[in-house]
């Protein structure tokens, strides 16, 4: 049976105008597993799985009366149920999908979804942007060296995309792929994520749905990008470190359909600032053994102060140190940077949305082996400091 059917298949988003004057659109999906979340090719019990997804965050819970059927079966389940923060709702109905489709009982599956009353609404966001275009970007990587680098690359070695631009929207992204794992524990499989990397404002929540292609494999998400969640969403692990090694070519496709943009609390417009400054700078420190134990250093990049700290559990964080003509509550910086450690084999490249009440961002867990960092004679840690955007309110 095709390899599809052990993925979700996700529905169009569809929308319901709320009760309340002046509350948001709440934004819904359906989630298929056509053979179960759990499911092998030897698993006995495939029998399908119906989600229902609220996709719009709110203060509470949204108690919800619904009904899910499958018209071709004749089968129906109503059910009521408090939603909360993105939560989803398994259909209460047991069915063999595959073997109906076999059976040739049906030739196609019509799915449906009746919403009969909203209780108890209370979203905390307000909906400031229209649904957008979809939009492509692809990144082709030819070049021999660039791909026998990446076909041979170590365990946490992050390779990245050029950032783009939204024409619509206004916002940017990027892609990056870890061809032998992200983490230390991912080791063997390659790892691509999709990320936000400039939002003119923190308060920001911008969900997204996004078609992923590399090379001919395909994969669908549905994401809220945060600053939560440091921008970083969509986590895709379709192909084992072995399967880049036959690959002369990378070809990375996405198409992204930017459903809705919100903001949590109610702020000041913004404006993105020309900036005459290097928009890139690199820093090399080179430290003897032991220095690294609680290592932090404080830096300059476009004239505010900066600092890298490499905690003793391995660990490193940027932080904003400064304030930007005196008044750091007025901006929004939008930074890219990498840390790269040569005897370790490493590099770890993410984005970061820093302002008054966000200024620290670090590479997340299990990127090196401790014994491996003790083990050193010396440590040469090098930043490359990348300015995306800088807004004004």
């Amino acid at each position: 049976m095709d390899e599809c059917l052990f993925q979700p298949l996700l529905s169009p988003v569809f929308r319901m105008s709320t009760p309340n004057d002046g509350q948001p659109d709440l934004h819904w999906y359906l989630k298929l597993w056509p053979r179960g979340t759990n499911a092998t090719k030897e698993s006995k019990d495939q029998s399908a799985a119906l989600y229902l997804c609220l996709l719009t965050k709110a203060a509470g819970p949204i108690t919800v009366r619904y009904t899910l059927s499958l018209q071709e079966a004749g089968v129906s389940s109503q059910d009521v149920f408090d939603f909360e923060n993105w939560w989803c709702r398994k259909w209460k109905c047991k069915l063999d999908l595959i073997k109906m489709v076999q059976s040739q009982q049906c030739q196609s599956l019509t799915f449906q979804c009746v919403i009969h009353s909203v209780l108890d609404l209370a979203p905390s966001i307000n909906v400031i942007s229209p649904i957008y275009k979809p939009f492509h970007f692809t990144w082709s990587v030819d070049d021999p060296s660039d791909v026998e680098a990446m076909r041979t690359a170590p365990n946490v070695y992050f390779f990245v995309s050029p950032i783009f631009e939204d024409p619509a929207s206004g916002l940017k992204w990027y892609f990056d792929i870890s061809p032998n794992g992200s983490q230390t524990k991912r080791r063997g499989k390659a790892t691509l994520s999709y990320t936000i990397a400039s939002m003119p404002d923190a308060n920001m929540e911008v969900l997204v749905r996004y078609r992923f292609y590399l090379n001919n494999a395909y994969s669908e998400h549905l994401v809220t990008h945060s600053r939560d969640n440091f921008g970083f969403c969509g986590l895709w692990n379709k192909y084992n470190t072995a399967d880049l090694k036959g690959m002369k070519r990378l070809c990375f496709t996405a198409e992204i359909e930017v459903l809705c943009i919100t903001k949590r609390v109610q702020s000041e417009a913004v404006e993105r600032m020309d900036s005459h400054q290097e928009r890139v700078m690199d820093i090399e420190w080179f430290l003897e053994h032991n220095r690294w134990r609680d290592w932090s250093e404080t830096f300059e990049f476009h004239g505010l102060e900066w600092m890298l700290h490499l905690s003793k559990e391995g660990t490193f964080t940027l932080h904003l140190q400064s304030e930007r003509c005196g008044d750091s509550a007025r901006f929004v910086v939008c930074v890219r940077f990498g840390i790269s450690l040569p005897e370790l084999n490493t590099r770890v490249i993410v984005s970061g949305i820093f302002d008054e009440n966000n200024k620290s961002r670090h590479w997340w867990t299990d990127r090196i082996e401790m014994k491996e960092l003790m083990a050193l004679d010396a440590l040469t840690i090098r930043l490359k400091m990348e300015l995306v955007d800088i807004f004004k309110r």
